[in-house]
């Protein structure tokens, strides 16, 4: 048991030193095509803009607005429609009923925006970036939680938490 508490703490301590040095993908690469067409929601391409190609199974994903804050800090973990590529094509969906896109939703509700088309999301995010760092499976949570904790993203957009 004190190992495993020992690798949570140096995982911890070592986070946000890691994303500070990890380099920002610009959303807009994700979500439009070269010649600014929106993607559809299934046409996203997380992984363009990754310097080492493929999203992680399990890890983060921080979303950093325009003025270089971070704003959201989100997780993926297991695979299939929980999983960490999967989580974050979520995120960059507008708010549909209940589709996982908690980050569309909660601009809504602080920001006073209602997004009714993923083309009007997506400009509205366009600006922003995203970091992915990959965290052990079993770490993921709690790597989730000290983030938002850590960043005061609830000030932002992780206000469920």
């Amino acid at each position: 048991m004190e190992e495993k508490c020992l690798t949570a703490i140096k995982l911890l301590k070592d986070l946000p030193k890691k994303i500070e040095k990890l380099k920002s993908i610009p959303l807009k690469r994700v979500l439009f095509y070269d010649d600014d067409q929106i993607r559809n929601a299934n046409e996203l391409n997380v992984e363009r803009g990754l310097q080492k190609g493929n999203v992680p199974s399990f890890g983060i994903y921080i979303f950093i607005n325009k003025k270089g804050e971070i704003v959201y800090v989100g997780q993926g973990k297991r695979s299939g429609e929980n999983g960490l590529r999967e989580r974050i094509r979520q995120e960059l969906r507008v708010v549909k009923g209940s589709n996982g896109a908690t980050l569309s939703k909660n601009i809504n509700t602080k920001d006073k925006k209602q997004h009714k088309t993923q083309e009007d999301f997506a400009k509205y995010i366009q600006d922003w970036g995203i970091k992915i760092i990959g965290v052990e499976e079993d770490l993921v949570s709690l790597a989730e939680y000290f983030l938002i904790y850590v960043f005061s993203t609830k000030e932002h957009y992780n206000i469920d938490y």
